[in-house]
C-alpha cells in the first residue's frame, strides 16, 4: 500500500473521478499528466478506471473503499463496448460520453466563491451534467451550458487544464444562462440520480430507458400540439416535461398519449411511422433488441395492434403476429380476392362497418370466417352444377327460401355457398330410400311444387316430419333425382286447401306499395323480402307459390320507420313536387341500404324534417 501524499483534496458530492485528479494533481502543483507519470500510475488507465491504477490511486489519495466507489459510480464505467455502468444503472455510452462537456456554470462560481484563489483546486465538474438527459441544474435553476469540445477522451477529461481557460467566465458569472423554473421531470431525475428515489410508475424501469422514451414520446406530442407549458422553455425541456407528464403516469397514460398521436396521423394512408414520428423510428431500429426497453416496447406494440390493420405474420416491434387483429376495407378485400367497393358493401351489411370508409378498421375475429369464406362463393349455375339440379329447380329453391344465399347485395354475382346446399342435399339423402327405379306413381320435387301449389319449404318440412316419402333411384345423383309419391302429394294438397290460412286482415304487398306511391311493384317486394320491414308469405290455393301480404301491425311498423312523397303530400297537404324540391334541397337521400334501389322510400326521421319545416313556414305566411 502506498502513502497518501501529504498535500490532498477531499471528493465533493456527484464528483467525478477525472475531476477529483485534477484537484489533487492542482493541489500538489502539477499537471494530471505529470501527477500520473510521477505517482507510478497510468493516466489512461485512471480515467477509463482500471481496478490496478485505481488502487494505488485511492491509496495516495487516502480515499475509502466507499470514496472510490462513489466517484466512480457518478464517472460511469464502461460494461463491454458500448454500455455502462452508471449511479447503479445500465446505460448506453452514448448517453454519458460526448465530446462536448457540460455544466452548471453556478456550481462552479459558487466553488471559486467558496476558496478564493485556487480554481482548480476547488471547481468540481459533477457527474450528472455528463447525462444526456439532463438539461438544468436543479439547485441553481439554471440550465446546462456547453464548456468545452474535445473529441479526444483523455484530453476532454483534463479537466483542471479546460477550466482554468474558463475560471475569469465563470468566475464573472457571465457564462450561467436565464433562470428556468425545474420541472416535475428535472426534479424526479436527479433524485433518482442522486438517491434512487422514485415515487412514479417509473421506479420499476431502468432510467435509461425511461428518460429515453420519455423525451422521445414528449417531443412527438409538443410536435402535435398535444401539451403546452404556460412557462416558456427551451424545446427539448418541453419534450422532457410533456413525456415525463405522461409516462410518469404508467401504461394507461401512455396508451392514451399514444392513441392520441395516432388519431392526428392521416386517414386512411396512416402508418405507426407517420402517427409516431422519431418515437417509433428509433423503437423500431435502435431500441429494438434492447431489453431496457422491453416494457415500453410492450405498450407500443399493443396500441399499434389494436390501431393499424397488421397481417399476420408481419413484425412488429421484434415480434411476429400470430394472427391478425384488425382489418381495413383494402386489407379485406386482398384477402377475400374481391374488389374494396364489394367489399365494404359486404363489410356494411355483416355489420363490420356502419359506412362504407376506407381508413376504418374493425376487429378481425368476428369477420374472419366472412372474408374466408368471400372467395369460395360462387354464381347460380356453379350451383346448378354443384346440387345436380335444373335451373328452374334452383330458382324455385331459391324464390321459396329452402335455402337463402350469403348477401342480399343484388350486385353480387357468386353470392351462394355449396356447402349450404350440399348440407341440403346431404340431408335428404339421408331420408330418401334408394331403389333401382321409380315407376309412373313418383314424381320430382319440383313437379309435385307445381302441383301442391306448395313452396319447397313446405315439403321439405312435410318429408322431414316423415309425412311424405322420399326416394331416389340408386343411378341418380343430384337434387333432381328425388321423388315423392303422387298420392301423397295429391292427399297433401287435399288438407292444405282445408287448411289454408285466412287472408282476412292482410294486404298484399304489391297493392299496398300502389297505395303509397310506389308504382314498381318489383322494388317495394325486394325492399320487403331484403327484410327492412317486416311482411310474411301466405301460400294462396290459386297460386303456384306463395304470396307476400302485411298485416295492419306490418303497416304501422312500416308507417313509423318510412315515408314516401305520397305518403307526406297525406300528412301535410303540400304538392308533390313542392315536397319533392324541398326534399332535395335538405339533402334528405332515398333508403340505399348498400347501393339498393328501393325508389322513392325515404327514412321517416330525416324526410318529415325536412318537409315540416316548409310546412310550418307556410302556415305562418297565409296566417292573418
Amino acid at each position: 500500500m502506498g502513502t497518501p501524499l501529504a498535500l490532498r483534496v477531499h471528493p465533493q458530492d456527484r464528483e467525478t473521478l477525472p475531476s477529483f485528479l485534477s484537484r489533487m494533481a492542482a493541489v500538489n502543483g502539477t499537471s494530471v499528466l505529470k501527477f500520473c507519470s510521477d505517482m507510478g500510475v497510468s493516466y489512461r488507465g485512471l480515467i477509463n478506471l482500471n481496478a490496478d491504477d485505481l488502487k494505488i490511486f485511492a491509496d495516495l489519495s487516502s480515499l475509502t473503499e466507499a470514496q472510490i466507489s462513489e466517484l466512480v459510480s457518478w464517472t460511469g464505467q464502461a460494461i463491454g463496448d458500448v454500455r455502462m455502468r452508471f449511479r447503479g444503472e445500465i446505460f448506453v455510452s452514448r448517453a454519458l460520453r460526448n465530446p462536448t462537456m457540460r455544466g452548471c456554470p453556478s456550481c462552479l462560481k459558487e466553488d471559486l466563491d467558496n476558496e478564493p484563489g485556487a480554481p482548480s483546486r476547488t471547481m468540481v465538474m459533477r457527474g450528472d451534467w455528463q447525462l444526456r438527459d439532463a438539461t438544468i441544474c436543479v439547485r441553481h435553476q439554471r440550465p446546462l451550458v456547453d464548456f468545452w469540445h474535445d473529441a479526444s477522451l483523455p484530453s476532454r477529461m483534463n479537466i483542471g487544464a479546460h477550466l482554468a481557460l474558463l475560471k475569469d467566465q465563470i468566475g464573472s458569472g457571465a457564462m450561467a444562462g436565464a433562470p428556468v423554473a425545474p420541472s416535475p421531470y428535472d426534479r424526479w431525475l436527479d433524485a433518482r440520480l442522486a438517491s434512487g428515489t422514485d415515487d412514479t410508475w417509473l421506479s420499476d424501469q431502468p432510467l435509461y430507458a425511461a428518460t429515453t422514451f420519455i423525451r422521445l414520446l414528449g417531443t412527438e406530442l409538443v410536435r402535435q400540439n398535444l401539451w403546452r407549458n404556460s412557462d416558456p422553455c427551451e424545446p427539448e425541456c418541453a419534450a422532457h416535461a410533456a413525456g415525463f407528464d405522461v409516462v410518469s403516469r404508467g401504461p394507461s397514460a401512455i396508451r392514451d398519449a399514444l392513441e392520441r398521436l395516432a388519431a392526428l396521423a392521416p386517414a386512411g394512408t396512416s402508418t405507426p411511422n407517420k402517427a409516431f414520428g422519431q418515437l417509433y423510428r428509433d423503437m423500431a431500429r435502435a431500441h429494438l433488441e434492447d431489453e431496457l426497453f422491453t416494457d415500453f416496447r410492450a405498450i407500443m406494440r399493443e396500441v399499434i395492434l389494436d390501431t393499424w390493420p397488421i397481417a399476420s405474420g408481419e413484425d412488429v416491434l421484434g415480434e411476429s403476429l400470430s394472427e391478425r387483429r384488425l382489418y381495413a376495407i383494402n386489407a379485406a378485400a386482398q384477402d377475400a380476392g374481391i374488389g374494396p367497393k364489394l367489399m365494404g358493401q359486404l363489410l356494411v351489411e355483416a355489420g363490420a362497418l356502419n359506412e362504407i370508409d376506407m381508413g376504418q378498421t374493425f376487429p378481425a375475429e368476428p369477420f374472419r370466417d366472412l372474408i374466408a369464406e368471400i372467395p369460395q362463393r360462387v354464381g347460380n349455375a356453379e350451383m346448378c352444377k354443384a346440387m345436380g339440379a335444373t335451373r328452374h329447380e334452383f330458382e324455385a329453391l331459391a324464390t321459396d327460401g329452402a335455402i337463402t344465399p350469403r348477401t342480399k347485395i343484388s350486385t353480387v354475382k357468386a353470392p351462394w355457398l355449396v356447402s349450404d346446399w350440399m348440407a341440403l342435399i346431404e340431408e335428404l339423402d339421408g331420408l330418401a330410400i334408394r331403389v333401382e327405379g321409380l315407376g309412373s306413381d313418383w314424381e320430382r320435387l319440383i313437379k309435385a311444387r307445381a302441383r301442391a301449389g306448395l313452396s319447397f319449404d313446405e315439403l321439405l318440412r312435410q318429408i322431414r316430419k316423415s309425412s311424405m316419402t322420399l326416394a331416389k333411384p340408386k343411378a341418380e345423383t343430384g337434387f333432381s333425382g328425388f321423388h315423392v309419391l303422387k298420392a301423397e302429394v295429391d292427399a297433401l294438397k287435399t288438407r292444405h286447401t282445408h287448411t289454408n290460412p285466412t287472408l282476412e286482415g292482410l294486404v298484399p304487398a304489391a297493392v299496398f306499395g300502389r297505395q303509397i306511391g310506389l308504382r314498381d311493384g318489383g322494388k317495394f317486394l325486394q325492399f320487403l323480402e331484403a327484410g327492412h320491414s317486416p311482411s310474411r308469405l301466405v301460400q294462396v290455393p290459386s297460386r303456384r307459390a306463395p304470396r307476400r301480404f302485411l298485416s295492419a301491425e306490418d303497416i304501422a311498423a312500416f308507417r313509423q320507420k318510412f315515408v314516401t312523397p305520397s305518403m307526406l303530400m297525406e300528412e301535410t297537404g303540400l304538392p308533390r313536387n313542392t315536397i319533392l324540391a324541398q326534399l332535395r334541397a335538405e339533402g334528405a337521400e332515398p333508403f340505399k341500404p348498400s347501393g339498393q334501389d328501393f325508389g322513392n322510400l325515404f327514412p321517416r326521421s330525416k324526410a318529415v324534417l325536412c318537409v315540416s319545416q316548409l310546412s310550418e313556414a307556410r302556415q305562418r305566411a297565409f296566417s292573418f
